[in-house]
């Protein structure tokens, strides 16, 4: 989730805000945005900020900001997963089965790109969509969303740099109306693509 807060009304020396979930500090930034990863689903949250100068004075916390995170509604569990390719056992439909234990893989020795889509069904309202991939860096991917299957927008684009951690989360800045989703691995470090699960949600 992103928080974010207006700047600070008197800025004159402002160089950092000091971010705190229900009391606890968990972080330091000099932006007015923060994402928030492992938020627990249908759970309540307050943050609130604290302004500081250089000189490490603070200012009086902000009024707390208190959330509910939507509840945990997979939109692409159990949907029909299609793949430019696979390898034995690993089939596009583990990608979408709720068991970050099985996985979809690529066909054995095949070239980058691959790709792995998901019907969603009708059109959907969609907000994010969580990436787990086999191995914990080195991919290179396009998430794109379509209404009709044949034209598509790029709904997150991390083709320019690999990943740093397993899971990768997307947010779209607003909702938009997807019917299916398709996650094209762009470059795998050799490794072929392999995703343990591709998740879709509403409401954020």
């Amino acid at each position: 989730m992103d928080v974010s807060w207006p700047a600070a009304t008197d800025d004159t020396g402002v160089t950092s805000y000091v971010v705190y979930q229900d009391g606890k500090r968990i972080a330091v930034t000099d932006a007015t945005t923060l994402r928030v990863p492992g938020l627990t689903a249908d759970t309540s949250y307050s943050f609130t900020v604290v302004a500081r100068d250089e000189a490490l004075n603070a200012s009086t916390p902000s009024k707390a900001a208190v959330v509910t995170t939507p509840a945990d509604d997979d939109l692409a569990l159990n949907r029909t997963a299609t793949a430019s390719s696979e390898s034995d056992g690993h089939a596009p439909a583990k990608a979408v089965d709720g068991d970050l234990s099985t996985r979809w893989a690529q066909g054995l020795g095949l070239p980058d790109p691959s790709w792995l889509q998901v019907d969603l069904g009708k059109d959907t309202s969609v907000s994010a969509v969580v990436t787990t991939f086999e191995l914990t860096s080195g991919y290179k991917y396009r998430l794109e969303c379509s209404t009709d299957g044949q034209n598509w927008s790029t709904f997150e684009d991390h083709t320019a740099e690999n990943t740093t951690a397993q899971t990768d989360y997307a947010f779209a800045d607003t909702p938009v109306t997807a019917r299916y989703l398709r996650l094209t691995v762009t470059g795998s470090s050799g490794n072929g693509g392999s995703v343990y699960g591709l998740q879709a949600y509403g409401g954020f």
